[in-house]
Formats: C-alpha cells, structure tokens, sequence
C-alpha cells in the first residue's frame, strides 16, 4: 500500500504588531502538494482581517469573521457604521445621527370598508361669533383641505328677548350643513351653555380651500358664540 504525506509548507508567523517574528508554523498541503492557504492570526485562528471598532468601515467579500470580540454594525447604503444606543428614557435626547436601526409603524383605523391612516391634530383654530349668519372658523392653506376632528361651543351672552340660538357648522361658505346645535339663551345673562363633539378620524372638506363655518340663527345682543376646532389639512 502506498502512503502519501501531506507536504509541509513553511509560513513565518505575525506578531501581534503585524510583523514576522521569524518563526515558522507548518501549513498542510494536499497529496497534490498544493498548499491549503488559511489566514492566521498572532494566535493561530484562523480568520479574515477587518478594521476594528471604527464606522464607514467597507463591506467584506467573505465574511469569515473570527475572534472573541464582536461589534453589532448596520448597512447605511453604502458602509457599514457601528449602531448605537441612545439614551435611556429622558427627555431632550440628543438624535443619533449614526448606526440607528430605525423601524417605521403606523397606525390604522377600519372605516367599515377599508383601513385608513391614524390620525393626529396639529391645526387649531377659534373664532367669538356674533352676528347672524355666517363666520369663518378656519381658512385652510390654498389648495388644502380641512379634517376637523372636532370642537367645542360656547354660548354666553343674550338674544333680544328669550330665544333658541341655532348654531351651525358647515362645510364651505354657503354649504353643506353637517353640525347642528341649539342653546337656550335668554334677555337677561343666567350662565352660559357648553358643547362638544369628538369626530374621531374627522370630517374631511368636500373640497380644496372650503372654509370651516359656523353660522347662527340670531344674532347675540351680548355675548358671543365661542367656537374651537381641531384637525389637520390634508
């Protein structure tokens, strides 16, 4: 029977600092005598070489990575940069410019046929009413809609003589009625009355740059129609 030996090929070891120390560590060939190339380490672990502990650090061909120490690194489009941890449950935080893992979620609402966005108000507007007819609550921005999501009334003051103040809420000038409240008021001032409506998603216009209105029946003799409204334009 013939026996074939591996053939020894001699490889100067690095140092720690990179450099050969002239000492030799045996790596094996095959019965070919062509040698298996396998990286080394000042230890003898095997293992591919990357920068350590830095960002913008560029994306390795093979990914071999061998070691005791690990870093947890996130792709930016273009390198890889360490990830970071931000500070814990204060407020003020300074933003993490780099390494963020960012994860997007929004929420959703069923209307009955279909799932729309959740929203959240960051338009709010007030208006003191007095005369009979119309008054503008809200001018969206120009080729906008407003989603009024809801408003309070507030009816203090008196009529001519003992009366019912109809109180209206419509979509554009001249439009649709869609809110509709009655306040007893009389001559003299007995108090004031206070109504509110939540509209939960909103009230979205019927159309870009209608007005929120708010239009009464009589008008004050003193006093006023308090209106404040919320939503968003969309």
């Amino acid at each position: 029977m013939d026996i074939t030996y591996p053939k020894i090929i001699q490889r100067a070891t690095p140092t720690s600092e990179g450099q050969s120390n002239g000492q030799f560590v045996p790596i094996a060939g095959n019965q070919y005598g062509a040698p298996w190339v396998v990286p080394i380490t000042n230890s003898g672990v095997a293992q591919s070489f990357q920068t350590n502990n830095a960002d913008a650090v560029t994306a390795l061909s093979t990914v071999s990575l061998a070691g005791t120490v690990s870093y947890p690194y996130l792709f930016n489009g273009s390198a890889w940069d360490r990830a970071r941890g931000g500070a814990n449950n204060a407020d003020a935080v300074a933003a993490l410019t780099l390494g963020v893992a960012a994860d997007a979620a929004y929420e959703f609402v069923w209307t009955g046929a279909a799932f729309d966005r959740k929203r959240g108000a960051n338009v709010f507007k007030t208006v003191a009413a007095t005369g009979s007819g119309e008054t503008t609550v809200w001018t969206p921005t120009s080729g906008k809609k407003f989603r009024l999501m809801g408003l309070t009334v507030s009816v203090s003051g008196t009529l001519a003589g003992l009366g019912v103040q109809v109180i209206t809420i419509k979509d554009g000038a001249g439009g649709t009625a869609f809110l509709t409240f009655n306040a007893a008021v009389g001559a003299t001032l007995v108090g004031d009355s206070q109504m509110f409506s939540e509209l939960g998603q909103g009230k979205l216009s019927a159309a870009a740059n209608n007005l929120l209105i708010v239009n009464l029946g009589t008008a004050m003799a003193s006093g006023s129609v308090a209106v404040n409204a919320w939503g968003t334009e969309e």
